[in-house]
């Protein structure tokens, strides 16, 4: 049994299909005895004669494709996520945070762009050894997944740098303030502390490079300031970066 959107589909394209090209076809999840299968749906239009548009029929094939579409599925999670933490990966977060800037964001929506590193994440390693490392940037990764929304895109775009992406509309101070404290903590007797920098839509840039690279200078700010803190962009940052390289 088809769902009413994939019906209705279907139904189109049996509409727009043309004699001299007839045959169409479709890939559909059809609830078969309680269960839901995937098959591609192979068929061609009858017309009471070839030239007319009046429609009498259609002959076609249902093909389980149920397999090779879960496979498909799978390996496009797989192309998006960290297999680490389980956050979406830096190329996917650049996508998604390019449609969205791009494509649906206006001036009278607000975005934060939040990118953060793990403070002295190198002594984790050196000390305890890359499992434990490893260990930590799930830790930090469950922390991010129990704090932002299920709009909101977080991701790990580095060794230990994650960003998250999220729409405000007031109160921005707030919610970076809960989220930074939120990350901040105990594992296993290994004190995580981040450092933060935040650069906003439309104010700090009106596209993904623009964001990111003002949140990395927020970041390199809290860097120098101490570390264990956040940084909201300020145009004085705009050089800090500049033939410099943040330790890690």
């Amino acid at each position: 049994m088809f769902t009413h959107e994939h019906f209705e589909d279907f139904l189109t394209k049996i509409r727009t299909a043309e004699p001299e090209n007839p045959i169409l076809s479709g890939t559909y999840p059809l609830k078969i005895k309680g269960s839901s299968r995937w098959f591609k749906v192979v068929a061609r239009p009858l017309w009471v004669m070839e030239e007319s548009s009046e429609l009498t029929g259609v002959i076609g094939k249902f093909i389980d494709v149920h397999d090779e579409q879960v496979e498909l599925d799978q390996l496009k999670q797989l192309a998006k996520i960290d297999s680490l933490t389980g956050l979406f990966n830096r190329a996917y977060a650049k996508r998604a945070l390019d449609t969205i800037l791009n494509n649906e964001a206006d001036a009278s929506q607000n975005y934060a762009l939040l990118v953060f590193d793990i403070d002295f994440f190198k002594s984790a390693n050196d000390e305890f050894g890359h499992l434990f490392g490893d260990q930590v940037l799930a830790n930090v990764a469950h922390r991010i997944q129990a704090n932002v929304r299920k709009s909101d895109i977080s991701a790990r775009i580095g060794g230990d740098e994650f960003l998250i992406f999220m729409e405000y509309k007031d109160h921005l101070e707030q919610m970076i303030e809960r989220i930074f404290q939120a990350l901040n903590g105990s594992f296993q007797g290994y004190d995580i502390t981040v450092s933060m920098g935040v650069a906003c839509f439309p104010q700090d840039g009106l596209d993904y490079m623009t964001l990111f690279h003002h949140a990395d200078q927020a970041l390199y700010a809290a860097k120098r300031r101490g570390r264990r803190q956040y940084c909201c962009y300020e145009s004085s940052m705009q050089d800090l970066l500049t033939g410099v390289s943040a330790e890690a």
